[in-house]
């Protein structure tokens, strides 16, 4: 009898270890599915072509024709006369011409409680050679001031590389998350990032963001954030054909043709 009651104790000891190690489990896994589907989301749209403001480029699968190219020179351009064209801007920390398009990025946490993202960075880079075999460079003085981030997504693999992007910055080209996290959960509205992905002149690339954060358990957490992959388009490469307006050519175009503010 004193066995049975030592026997029955012992199933009831591990019986309960058992029920504790597999709460702990599925606290776990539930921590890992909120993780991932739900402490941090996103949502992520290219900014549109009429916001992009000089110095840009646009690129095109197809040559100019030599309209274009006299219009574009006096100034008769918008972003429509290259048909199916894309627009770009550059960031380069000294490692030649790189370009690529805006993303705007909505970030969100369904968590109650406070999350802090600690970094963003690209993952899953494919780069492939550029389609596009002309180009427009609308110059202008400065440089596109880029509030955010930028990739370089050729050349840093493996290397956490989210850059400040903004030229006004005295920190610009330095690493964005050493200097600032964000705080998403608790009901707090969602926080936007403009974020640039660069690539060389001649590439293409398809890129992935993934977030790094901690929840107030003090847990360290991965995260994918896009559903499709993001995508970048450097441009053609050396040789191929250009063409450039000046910004005083497209104010002076536009005055004459009542499309500006003329004084």
């Amino acid at each position: 009898m004193v066995f049975s009651v030592v026997t029955t104790g012992v199933a009831l000891f591990w019986n309960g270890c058992t029920a504790n190690k597999q709460a702990a489990i599925d606290d776990d896994a539930q921590s890992a599915l909120n993780a991932k589907h739900g402490y941090v989301h996103a949502l992520i749209r290219p900014m549109s072509e009429g916001s992009y403001s000089a110095p840009y480029r646009t690129f095109s699968k197809t040559r100019l024709t030599s309209r274009q190219v006299k219009g574009i020179n006096r100034g008769e351009y918008t972003a429509a006369v290259v048909k199916n064209g894309v627009q770009a801007v550059g960031f380069g920390r000294g490692s030649g011409d790189q370009y690529g398009q805006v993303y705007f990025v909505d970030l969100v946490s369904d968590s109650s409680s406070m999350v802090t993202v600690t970094d963003i960075d690209a993952v899953n880079v494919k780069c492939r050679k550029s389609e596009m075999v002309a180009e427009v460079e609308t110059r202008g003085e400065g440089e596109t001031a880029i509030k955010g981030l930028a990739y370089e997504l050729q050349g840093h693999l493996g290397k956490v590389n989210g850059f400040i992007s903004d030229v006004d910055d005295p920190k610009w080209g330095q690493q964005y998350f050493d200097h600032h996290t964000i705080t998403l959960g608790g009901g707090a509205d969602a926080q936007t990032l403009s974020i640039l992905g660069v690539a060389k002149a001649g590439s293409y690339c398809t890129w992935d963001l993934q977030a790094r954060f901690t929840t107030d358990d003090g847990q360290d957490h991965r995260v994918k954030i896009n559903d499709k992959p993001l995508v970048t388009e450097g441009g053609p490469d050396a040789g191929a054909q250009h063409a450039e307006v000046l910004v005083q050519n497209l104010l002076d175009w536009a005055c004459a043709h009542g499309k500006g503010h003329c004084g």
